[in-house]
């Protein structure tokens, strides 16, 4: 019966535009593997006679689709908790009613469409799942027992097309992640995320929505929210064009504590929290929906190559020193980060030790130099300076 059941739908996800193939349990029952080389289906999708005699074969548990432009731009984030997914369901309300879902063993799966070219991305909840990678799809059978099926049903017309960024698919959501400001992660999840905000931010005489935004819905996140708080008070400050009085952002912290109250850590006071956003706010280097990195890396592009980069036989490699030149004119007299991660994620390595090879190698080449070095320690990615000048 189940045989059955796999081919009938393998025939509905064709009809589709997905590029699926048979899954099997390895007979250690450990992990489900192909069923067949399926190298050629990560570039177009089989035919329905391939299909027909793909799934013509004993000891078929399941199917599964070739992610990415083989299956019409299909991208899926895989969430390994329950707990990370209401988290992510709760900030997305629309997109969690409307996005495709599927429970698999561990969690849901949730499915979209994206004009973004994506690897697969590991985060401690999870996956998001690219280019080079596939998904299993109901009505797969576990090794557990457990069989694959939708939650929230497939649609009758095309999946929809989001913007990964926005949507928070560059994340982790685990309630107890406490973000800080670090240009290694908020870098690699795409700042681009908050965009949105600028547009909703307030005007001078309503800060409520602006406390609105930065208000923790779990015991876990008053810190991140806090510093978020403070960006969001930064943006304002770009806004005016002026510093904001110690006394309104009293105000603006006194109405966010007040609201916030029942997330708040047991044992900490309301002077512990202001101190902590007092000190958040010192460490902020951007307002909130100023995406440095992918401002650059339009301008990077656009822009002709720097004479220095010359030296280099690889286009990539001149590339990335058109960014490091856009990243120093954005930063002014300030040094400008970049992580190995933002390197792999802009020329889609399939690790990140190319990025570091290179960074070190325009490092070497005098073409720009370590200001301040990050690492695990600082929890910060390292900052740099372009040592020409930003006309050449």
């Amino acid at each position: 019966m189940l045989p059955d059941m796999l081919l009938a739908a393998a025939l509905d996800y064709h009809r589709r535009g997905w590029s699926v193939f048979p899954v099997t349990i390895k007979e250690d029952g450990q992990y489900k593997k192909p069923a067949v080389k399926w190298t050629h289906l990560q570039k177009r999708q089989p035919t329905e006679d391939e299909l027909q005699a793909m799934f013509n074969r004993p000891n078929l548990k399941g199917l599964a689709v070739a992610l990415g432009p083989a299956s019409g731009g299909l991208y899926c984030r895989e969430f390994d908790a329950t707990e990370s997914y209401e988290n992510w369901a709760h900030a997305h309300p629309e997109l969690a009613r409307s996005l495709p879902t599927a429970l698999s063993k561990r969690g849901p799966h949730v499915y979209f469409c994206s004009t973004v070219a994506m690897h697969t991305k590991k985060y401690s909840d999870g996956e998001l799942r690219g280019l080079g990678g596939y998904c299993i799809l109901p009505p797969s059978l576990h090794q557990s027992g457990h069989t694959y099926r939708w939650t929230i049903p497939l649609p009758d017309g095309p999946v929809p097309l989001i913007d990964p960024g926005d949507a928070g698919c560059y994340r982790n959501w685990k309630g107890d992640t406490e973000m800080t400001e670090n240009p290694e992660i908020t870098d690699d999840q795409h700042t681009a995320s908050v965009h949105s905000v600028l547009s909703v931010l307030p005007g001078d005489g309503d800060l409520t929505g602006l406390v609105t935004m930065a208000l923790p819905t779990d015991v876990h996140q008053s810190n991140a929210k806090l510093f978020h708080l403070a960006r969001a008070v930064k943006t304002l400050e770009k806004q005016r064009g002026q510093k904001i009085p110690e006394e309104e952002s009293r105000k603006i912290f006194d109405a966010w504590y007040d609201r916030a109250k029942p997330f708040l850590r047991e044992g900490q006071t309301r002077d512990d929290y202001w101190f902590e956003f007092l000190y958040g706010y010192k460490r902020v280097k951007h307002p909130l929906g100023e995406d440095v990195i992918e401002r650059a890396w339009v301008e990077a592009q656009k822009m002709p190559i720097p004479k220095i980069a010359g030296q280099f036989e690889q286009g990539e490699v001149r590339l990335l020193v058109s960014l490091c030149r856009e990243l120093q004119r954005i930063a002014g007299r300030e040094p400008f980060f970049i992580s190995c991660r933002t390197v792999q994620r802009l020329f889609h390595h399939e690790t990140h030790g190319t990025g570091a090879r290179w960074l070190r190698g325009l490092c070497d080449s005098k073409i720009i130099k370590v200001d301040e070095q990050g690492g695990p320690d600082s929890n910060r990615a390292s900052r740099y300076k372009y040592l020409y000048p930003l006309n050449e």
